[in-house]
């Protein structure tokens, strides 16, 4: 079996050298959904389809909204100066969920 927590870190590492790379964002997030699969076997595959759509939306909205500026000074993850949201992010951090191999 794979050692997805290094891989995770591995992503979040080079994503942290290139923040506004979109393969690294994706890589990211397909990362993190491996990690869900193999830490939560039975509610790994729920968890992700709940949050990888769910921060997604929360970029758009911090984005799209006057005060996304605000919340990136309080917050930890910084979304309104992330990469732009979009479908291809989410495509990629759920792709795990059908590549079958966990």
């Amino acid at each position: 079996m794979p050692d997805v927590t290094q891989a995770l870190i591995d992503a979040i590492n080079a994503r942290w050298q290139a923040p506004q790379d979109l393969g690294q964002r994706d890589a990211e997030h397909a990362a993190f959904t491996r990690y869900l699969l193999q830490q939560y076997p039975y509610l790994g595959p729920l968890i992700a389809m709940i949050t990888v759509p769910g921060y997604s939306g929360a970029k758009w909205l911090a984005q799209t909204l006057p005060g996304g500026a605000v919340v990136d000074r309080v917050s930890p993850v910084p979304l309104a100066s992330a990469t732009p949201p979009s479908w291809r992010e989410v495509l990629a951090g759920l792709s795990p969920l059908w590549e079958g191999s966990r």
